[in-house]
């Protein structure tokens, strides 16, 4: 997996931001929490994506949803045969009957 892969999404993008203008709040109210809240946003901002390609951890998710795509498809495939079976094998006539039909007679 190529690492350019990893992007954050927008959820996590507006959490980060909504946290970067919690820092002007934090400031104001209680500035001895900010010797703790910067640190914590600079690991975030600039230390989480290394960390998480770095462990693997990222890879492991991504294999994860991956896993979990492939089930979820199967399934709903399955239930789609299940559903249509009749119309499905209906179909396959029709096809083999025209496939009867356009091969050259043999004489």
């Amino acid at each position: 997996m190529d690492d350019l892969d990893f992007k954050y999404g927008p959820v996590a993008i507006g959490i980060y931001r909504a946290l970067l203008w919690l820092t002007l709040l934090i400031a104001f109210v209680s500035y001895k929490f900010l010797f703790y809240y910067i640190p914590l946003l600079l690991f975030l901002g600039l230390g989480l994506r290394p960390f998480l390609l770095k462990t693997g951890i990222y890879r492991i998710y991504h294999s994860f949803l991956s896993k979990r795509d492939e089930k979820i498809n199967i399934e709903m495939r399955n239930g789609y045969n299940k559903r249509n079976a009749k119309k499905v094998s209906e179909l396959e006539k029709k096809r083999e009957k025209m496939r009867k039909a356009l091969q050259p007679k043999d004489n």
